[in-house]
C-alpha cells in the first residue's frame, strides 16, 4: 500500500470536514498527534481529545463548510489555506449565528497521518460573528 503524501492526506481532511465523517476524519491523526490552534492557545494532545472537539465543532456548526483555497505541500509539512462558514448554535442562550471566516493551518504529515497541526485565524473576527 503506497503512503499518502501530505497534500492528498490534507484533501481528505477537507473531504471528511465536509461530510462531517467523524471517524474517518479522527483517523487521518496520529494516535500522539497534537493540534494547537493559536486563537485558542491551549493544545488539544491525542487523538480522542482532538476527537472529542471535532464532535464538538459538529455539534455546535453542523453546517460547517471548509473550502481549500490552496494546499501546499513541502517534505512533511502541507499548508491548507480555508475558508470556513456555518452557522454556530449556541448552546447557553439558543442563539444561532451565520460566519464566515479565513485562516490557514500547517500540518506534519508522517507516513499519511497528521502528527501535528497549527492553525491559525482571527479570533476577533470570530467573535465578532458569534459573540
Amino acid at each position: 500500500m503506497k503512503t499518502r503524501t501530505p497534500k492528498s492526506t490534507m484533501e481528505l481532511w477537507v473531504k471528511y470536514m465536509n461530510s462531517h465523517e467523524l471517524e474517518k476524519l479522527t483517523e487521518l491523526y496520529h494516535e500522539n498527534a497534537e493540534n494547537m490552534q493559536f486563537a485558542i492557545g491551549t493544545p488539544l494532545v491525542g487523538r480522542a481529545a482532538i476527537q472529542s472537539d471535532l464532535c464538538s465543532f459538529f455539534r455546535n456548526i453542523p453546517d460547517t463548510t471548509t473550502k481549500a483555497i490552496r494546499i501546499l505541500e513541502d517534505g512533511d509539512w502541507a499548508v491548507v489555506e480555508w475558508e470556513g462558514a456555518g452557522t454556530f448554535h449556541n448552546a447557553d442562550n439558543g442563539e444561532k449565528k451565520k460566519f464566515t471566516l479565513n485562516g490557514c493551518g500547517f500540518f506534519k504529515i508522517i507516513a499519511g497521518q497528521i502528527t501535528v497541526q497549527r492553525g491559525y485565524w482571527d479570533k476577533y473576527t470570530w467573535f465578532s460573528q458569534v459573540g
